[in-house]
């Protein structure tokens, strides 16, 4: 009951962590990168990074810009960069223009690889924050008629290491009327993905949920797991992942707590581009099957549409969906669902 007690203690560490990850400006490199167009013009700047199967260049004269992949002919820089094939393969070194593709320059290895086949590529910085990338936003709405007030908080952010992947995301929505009174559902999760050969990796499962409509006063979760990317391409990426947790959960309004194991399968399912450049649609499919309460199973479907309007303010549309068919304590809800606007910031 003391590490659960001490996760009701997370938002604090949360929003601190969250202020310090939006505070810190990256180190800004050289602007002598250059991308060579199939139409022949040439353009020179700083390549902040390629991912969505869009190409984002910090210009001088023109400010940060998408370039769509496919119209790309060539890039070229002396900084270090991070190459990955769709294939799963990561490179590193300098750039150079090659037929047909890039080349990635580290010492006397030159590395030629066709662009249709170029999944990521960025920078490789020294810094923490440089490599950090990720998002937050902010909704709020209001029912006169019916008094109910309604609040909404992300925030998402990616650490891209050498050989790993790290994830913190954090969401909170409270809702309140005159009837239910306040119900709030937060959730703080953070993973580690280490890469292994292909598209293949095991990773760290961490979690802190609290989802009062389901009678869970806190739930603090740790485990393990192992999965691939299913169908990998430029503009999409569909993973799968097995494994296992062990959690602790207090049941809402009785302080008692009890230790569970469950399994884990889960979907992740990014696209990058839903019919625009400037739109994503990230979803994450979840479930946990009860191993010492054989029969309890629980669900979780996040889903989130993204919206450029700006180079790093967006408009988001998010579904999510809690289900557990054994929910504890007494006048709990099995399912638990809702749907959030919300404005946000990109960094």
């Amino acid at each position: 009951m003391t590490l659960l007690r001490r996760a009701l203690e997370w938002p604090h560490a949360v929003l601190m962590l969250v202020s310090i990850c939006i505070s810190g400006v990256a180190l800004a490199a050289d602007n002598t990168d250059v991308v060579l167009l199939k139409n022949g013009d040439r353009l020179t700047g700083e390549i902040r990074r390629m991912d969505h199967g869009q190409l984002e260049l910090k210009a001088a004269a023109l400010g940060t810009i998408y370039i769509e992949w496919p119209a790309v002919a060539g890039v070229a820089s002396n900084a270090p960069f991070a190459v990955d094939e769709l294939s799963g393969r990561r490179y590193y070194g300098a750039l150079a223009f090659a037929d047909d593709g890039v080349a990635v320059i580290n010492g006397d290895q030159r590395i030629e690889l066709p662009l249709a086949q170029v999944s990521l590529l960025g920078p490789v910085r020294d810094s923490f924050l440089g490599r950090v990338r990720g998002s937050t936003s902010v909704g709020v709405n209001y029912g006169k008629s019916t008094s109910i007030k309604a609040g909404s908080f992300r925030f998402d952010a990616e650490y891209n290491g050498r050989k790993s992947l790290a994830s913190l995301s954090s969401s909170v929505d409270v809702n309140s009327s005159p009837e239910s009174g306040t119900s709030q559902r937060m959730l703080v999760n953070y993973s580690q993905r280490f890469f292994l050969e292909g598209t293949r990796f095991w990773s760290v499962l961490s979690s802190f949920e609290r989802i009062q409509e389901l009678g869970i006063d806190g739930r603090l979760q740790v485990g393990l797991a192992v999965g691939r990317s299913l169908i990998r391409n430029t503009d999409s990426d569909f993973v799968g992942y097995l494994g296992a947790v062990v959690n602790e959960e207090a049941t809402k309004g009785t302080g008692a707590s009890q230790s569970a194991v469950e399994g884990v399968a889960g979907l992740d399912w990014r696209v990058y581009r839903f019919g625009s450049r400037d739109t994503t649609l990230t979803s994450t499919f979840l479930v946990y099957p009860s191993v010492t309460d054989f029969g309890r199973v629980r669900s979780r479907l996040d889903l989130t549409l993204t919206r450029k309007f700006t180079n790093s303010f967006t408009l988001n549309f998010s579904v999510y969906d809690d289900f557990d068919n054994r929910p504890p304590g007494t006048n709990s809800l099995r399912n638990d669902y809702g749907i959030v606007t919300s404005l946000g910031y990109t960094f």
